[in-house]
């Protein structure tokens, strides 16, 4: 059993008029127990993470990733879980969302692009009750743990992300993934839960009621996040008009506190 609990600060460090730059910083500590012939490499103890997402305005696609300053390929050229176009979310059932499908026998996972589920909710967000999109895609997944030989345990997971309606970014989210694994090297079932919820921004949310008819039109040919009338433009002291590419504006617009449970126990 492993309980992690995490702060994660996003901060704009870039803007274009191409792309949005965004580091995510996340402070976690953890605490692990075991027991019979299960044992935990550390039982406590804290780390941090640094991930620098580069996101095609156009598009949100993701273009460039960096953990921890190394460059990966991993997800790019597939949309990114920090933004989603509200304009789209509130026309739409369905909505684009990255998804790593299990493959070559449960030894490493690869990643897609498949249509979630749009739904809405009502949150407060500083004082404010905005309605919220709520993206929901359900299917087979990749455990955490591997035999020596590289196999995973398989089986299925939830997950359900948010989305404030007046910018599109990501406010929350929940994960329930289920695995399982029987074999002569290894025999294990295993759970993860995880809940991320919104804590403080400098954003300022608005009330639903606020949100025109030409701002979510699915007819209009302009972007909400092109160069004009970009949501993100209207961030107070963060003009749009005002920023020199190549400039870190190290601007804090998001903070959540993340809480899971990784839970692993043998099979009968």
């Amino acid at each position: 059993m492993e309980n992690d609990n995490s702060s994660i600060r996003f901060v704009v460090t870039d803007l274009s008029n191409n792309t949005i730059t965004i580091l995510e910083h996340v402070d976690t500590t953890f605490v692990c127990t075991a027991s019979g012939n299960w044992s935990c490499y550390n039982p406590s103890g804290e780390f941090t993470t640094d991930r620098q997402y580069t996101v095609a305005l156009s598009n949100l696609i993701l273009t460039k990733l960096t953990i921890n300053g190394n460059s990966t390929t991993s997800a790019i050229g597939f949309p990114t879980w920090v933004l989603q176009d509200p304009s789209l979310l509130a026309t739409s059932q369905t909505a684009p969302y990255r998804w790593c499908f299990p493959t070559s026998g449960d030894t490493y996972c690869s990643y897609s692009e498949v249509q979630a589920s749009v739904s809405t909710t009502q949150l407060v967000l500083k004082g404010i009750s905005e309605k919220v999109y709520v993206l929901t895609y359900n299917g087979p997944v990749l455990g955490a743990f591997k035999t020596n030989q590289g196999i995973y345990s398989a089986g299925n997971g939830t997950e359900l992300q948010q989305y404030d309606s007046t910018y599109g970014i990501w406010i929350g989210a929940a994960y329930h993934h289920g695995a399982k694994l029987i074999g002569s090297d290894g025999s294990w079932s295993e759970a993860y839960v995880e809940s991320d919820h919104f804590k403080d921004s400098s954003l300022t949310f608005s009330a639903p009621s606020t949100i025109t008819s030409s701002t979510m039109s699915p007819s209009s040919t302009t972007s909400p996040f092109s160069s004009s009338g970009n949501p993100l433009g209207n961030i107070p002291g963060f003009p749009i008009e005002s920023i020199i590419l190549g400039v870190a504006l190290a601007f804090i617009f998001l903070t959540l506190r993340r809480s899971n449970t990784h839970h692993r126990r043998k099979s009968p």
